[in-house]
C-alpha cells in the first residue's frame, strides 16, 4: 500500500510539473508573439533630415563638375546656358571664368550675351570682356546698360553686387578720365534703401572690407575714386557703432592720402567722444591723438635750412683757418 501510495505520488507530481511546464511555455510563447507583433507593427522612426546647408553644398559641387565636364568638352555654349540660368552668384561666376578660358574667338561671343542678360553672370562677364582686351565690346554694352537702367534693376533684384558695378566704373573712369562712378553712386545707393544691411556692407567694402562682419584682413585694393570713398566716410554715421569703427580703421589704411587721413580723423574722434579706446592700446599721456597729429602735421611742414647756409659756414671757416696758417706763432 505504501509503495503504491508513493508512486501515485509521484506520478502525480510529474503531471503537476508537466502542466506547469506547458503553461508557462505557453505564456512565454505569447510574450514572445507580442514583442515581435510590436516590433513589426511598431512605426519606424522617419528618416535623418538632410542639413539643407550640406544640401545647398552639394547641390554647387555637383553643378562645378558638370561645368568642369562641359569645358573639358568644349560645350561652352552649354555652359552660358548654366550660368544665365543659375539663382547662384558663385556658379555664375564659375561658369564664366571657364568660359574664359578657351579660346577668345569662341569665348567673346558667349560672355558678349552673358553681359546683356539679366543674370547673376552679367557684370562677371563684363569684367571678363575688360580682361580679354575688349575693351570697346565691354563699354559699349556698359554705357547702354546704365542709360536704360538695367544694373539698377539687377541690383534691386540681388542678381548684382553694388561694389562690383562701382568697381567697374572707377576702372572705366580711371581709364578714360572720367567720373562715372561718383555720377552713378547716389543711384546705387538708392537700389538698396530698403536694405540697411546691405547698405552697411556697400559702405565697409568700398572703404576696402573684404568680408564685413567676420574676421579682419588686410584692406581689399579696389577702383573706387576718392569722391566715392569720401562719400562712403560721410554716410557711415548711419550705421552701427561697431561697423562705423570698423569701417573707419579700413579707411585709415586706404592708399589714397586724404581718404586715410579722413577716416583717421574720424576715428580719433570717435574714440574720443565715445570713450571706444581700443583695447591694448597703453594709457599715457600722449594718447591726445589730435596733439599727436598737430606734431606730426609742423613735422612735415617744418622747413630744413638748405645746405647753402652750411656750405657758407665751411667756406668761413676755411678762410679763417687759412688766415691762422698765415700768422707767425711767436708774433702774432
Amino acid at each position: 500500500m505504501q509503495s503504491g501510495s508513493l508512486s501515485q505520488r509521484r506520478q502525480g507530481s510529474l503531471k503537476i510539473m508537466h502542466r506547469v511546464w506547458e503553461t508557462s511555455s505557453a505564456i512565454l510563447n505569447a510574450l514572445s508573439n507580442k514583442i515581435r507583433g510590436m516590433r513589426v507593427s511598431a512605426p519606424q522612426s522617419a528618416p535623418r533630415p538632410v542639413d539643407s546647408e550640406r544640401r545647398a553644398q552639394k547641390a554647387l559641387d555637383s553643378a562645378k563638375i558638370q561645368i568642369r565636364l562641359l569645358s573639358n568638352e568644349g560645350e561652352l555654349a552649354s555652359i552660358r546656358r548654366i550660368a544665365e540660368a543659375t539663382e547662384e552668384s558663385e556658379i555664375a561666376s564659375f561658369a564664366v571664368s571657364y568660359i574664359i578660358e578657351h579660346e577668345l574667338e569662341l569665348a567673346i561671343p558667349q560672355l558678349q550675351h552673358l553681359a546683356s542678360t539679366f543674370s547673376h553672370a552679367c557684370l562677371p562677364a563684363l569684367i571678363s570682356l575688360f580682361n580679354a582686351g575688349e575693351a570697346d565690346i565691354a563699354q559699349s554694352i556698359l554705357m547702354e546698360r546704365l542709360v536704360n537702367g538695367d544694373y539698377f534693376y539687377l541690383i534691386q533684384q540681388k542678381k548684382a553686387r553694388p561694389l562690383l558695378l562701382l568697381d567697374i566704373l572707377g576702372a572705366v573712369d580711371e581709364f578714360n578720365n572720367s567720373s562715372l562712378c561718383y555720377q552713378y553712386f547716389p543711384a546705387v545707393w538708392r537700389c538698396i534703401a530698403d536694405r540697411p544691411e546691405d547698405q552697411e556692407n556697400l559702405l565697409a567694402e568700398i572703404l576696402g572690407d573684404l568680408n564685413p562682419g567676420a574676421l579682419r584682413y588686410a584692406p581689399d585694393l579696389n577702383m573706387i575714386p576718392q569722391a566715392v570713398k569720401i562719400q562712403a566716410l560721410q554716410l557711415l554715421h548711419a550705421i552701427r557703432p561697431a561697423s562705423y569703427e570698423r569701417s573707419l580703421w579700413y579707411g585709415s589704411r586706404d592708399q589714397d592720402d586724404i581718404v586715410a587721413h579722413a577716416a583717421t580723423m574720424a576715428c580719433t574722434e570717435h574714440w574720443q567722444s565715445d570713450g571706444l579706446v581700443p583695447a591694448h592700446l597703453e594709457i599715457f599721456p600722449m594718447l591726445d591723438l589730435n596733439l599727436l597729429f598737430s606734431l606730426s602735421k609742423l613735422a612735415s611742414t617744418f622747413q630744413w635750412r638748405g645746405p647753402g647756409a652750411v656750405m657758407a659756414m665751411y667756406s668761413e671757416w676755411n678762410k679763417e683757418m687759412s688766415e691762422l696758417e698765415t700768422l707767425d706763432q711767436h708774433r702774432d
